[in-house]
């Protein structure tokens, strides 16, 4: 009996501990991942580690390729993860425009926006929203890039539009269409006469002289219009036929002509005793070549002093005017430029080669810009001496820019200074000799009927050469 009991216990012992070990392993398996403590996590993950073979380190393989497999195994795998997140990324900045960019705007218009643009903006809604007519764009931008200028007050600042800027450049270049004279009205007749008449025009092909009283322009009398009006008569396309009735020594004529282009008579020459005179009427790109072959005529007539006459020339080209002052000058500087901040540039120089004979310079209150260049420096360098009355006084430099559209603008660039610094602007040149013309000088008109002896100014100077 205690035999058969004793083993009852045992039987009883081994169920407990069966049922204990059951019960831990049930415990065990319901138990959550997350909730598993931090020592069998990590035992757990260096098993998982030991028993997982080294994929990179795979037998046969160099060192030099076990690496490579490793970076391209990481770069994989960033790759992967990169893309997404380049996905968000441009979403975030898209998303970032669209919410800044109205706001990046509205700060722009308000506060970095040129104030003329918004003005012209504000304009411009206005009228595309009530203007009741159809709009010119082109003679919109037009008007717009005009006033502009205007704004500047620049009293020599231009805009030209295309038509404009064609017939400037035409003129620079010294080629003009029209019928070819200079006509006045004569103070003793009262008549419209030819005062001059230039050396390759269509007047002097159809055979109009000095002196000639127009009557009749292509059929329309003339009495009781004035020279205006008469010029205005005059067409100025190439091509057109003309004709005009005149009046020459008591005698009718009809001449007849077609326009052309020819080139202007920018200097007018002859030998006065024995000095020689030059009259500059403007200075643009046929001016140095006229200039120069009248210093060749008159050299070569062996004068003894040269006149200048740059009365009611109103100037042109500074290139011209300095080219041909480097005729006539030695070695030294033709231009100086002050620009806005008051820095002077010299900008053009002559070269050793001059002539070397007595000067003069007829001047008014007519001779402006470029004209007042060649009197100071005919000065400056002391060659010559100013006659007349004192200058126009402009004595600042505007350049022309070509825009993208075959227009122009014309603004003032810089303030002309002589070799001490000192600038003649809004005060002219005074003249060395200060004469001037008496009433029958002003009667006939210098350089229009009035004849060598009765100009004052000139007698003056070939008085002073002599």
């Amino acid at each position: 009996m205690e035999q058969q009991e004793q083993q009852q216990n045992v039987w009883r012992q081994e169920e407990n501990v069966k049922g204990q070990a059951q019960q831990r392993r049930s415990r065990k398996r319901k138990q959550p991942i997350g909730q598993r403590s931090t020592e069998e996590l990590n035992r757990s993950e260096r098993l998982d580690q030991s028993e997982q073979p080294n994929r990179s380190e795979q037998p046969g393989r160099s060192e030099e390729q076990q690496q490579m497999i490793s970076k391209c195994r990481f770069s994989a795998g960033r790759r992967g993860y990169g893309a997404k997140n380049w996905k968000r990324a441009l979403l975030l900045v898209l998303a970032t425009m669209l919410v800044t960019a109205p706001l990046t705007l509205l700060v722009n218009y308000f506060f970095f926006e040129d104030p003329v643009v918004r003005k012209l903006r504000a304009v411009e809604a206005v009228v595309d929203r009530y203007f009741l007519y159809d709009i010119d764009q082109g003679l919109l931008e037009n008007a717009a890039a005009a006033g502009y200028l205007q704004g500047l007050e620049d009293d020599y600042a231009y805009y030209y539009d295309p038509d404009a800027y064609a017939q400037k450049q035409q003129s620079d270049q010294g080629q003009i269409v029209n019928f070819g004279i200079t006509i006045a009205i004569h103070p003793d007749t009262g008549l419209l006469t030819v005062a001059y008449v230039h050396r390759n025009s269509p007047a002097k092909q159809a055979g109009v002289q000095v002196g000639d009283v127009l009557t009749a322009i292509n059929g329309v009398q003339l009495a009781g219009k004035t020279q205006q009006e008469c010029a205005d008569l005059i067409a100025k396309e190439e091509g057109t036929q003309l004709t005009v009735d005149i009046q020459r020594d008591g005698e009718a004529l009809q001449l007849s002509t077609t326009l052309f282009t020819y080139e202007e008579d920018c200097v007018i020459w002859r030998k006065i005793g024995q000095t020689g005179y030059i009259k500059i009427t403007t200075f643009n790109d046929v001016t140095f070549g006229q200039f120069e072959q009248a210093l060749q005529d008159l050299q070569q007539q062996n004068v003894t002093g040269l006149v200048f006459d740059l009365r009611n020339n109103l100037g042109g080209s500074v290139d011209a005017v300095c080219d041909v002052l480097d005729l006539l000058l030695p070695e030294g500087v033709l231009l100086r430029i002050q620009d806005k901040n008051g820095t002077i540039t010299e900008a053009e120089y002559s070269d050793a080669q001059w002539v070397d004979l007595p000067m003069s310079v007829l001047t008014n209150e007519y001779t402006a810009s470029s004209a007042e260049i060649f009197c100071m420096n005919i000065r400056d360098f002391q060659q010559g001496e100013l006659v007349g009355t004192t200058t126009y006084g402009k004595g600042i430099i505007q350049t022309t820019y070509t825009l993208y559209d075959e227009t122009a603008v014309k603004i003032t660039t810089g303030q002309i200074v002589d070799r001490h610094g000192n600038s003649y602007h809004g005060t002219g040149l005074q003249p060395d000799v200060e004469v001037e013309p008496d009433a029958v000088s002003q009667k006939y008109g210098v350089g229009v009927f009035c004849t060598d002896a009765q100009d004052v100014v000139l007698q003056t100077a070939l008085q002073t050469l002599q």
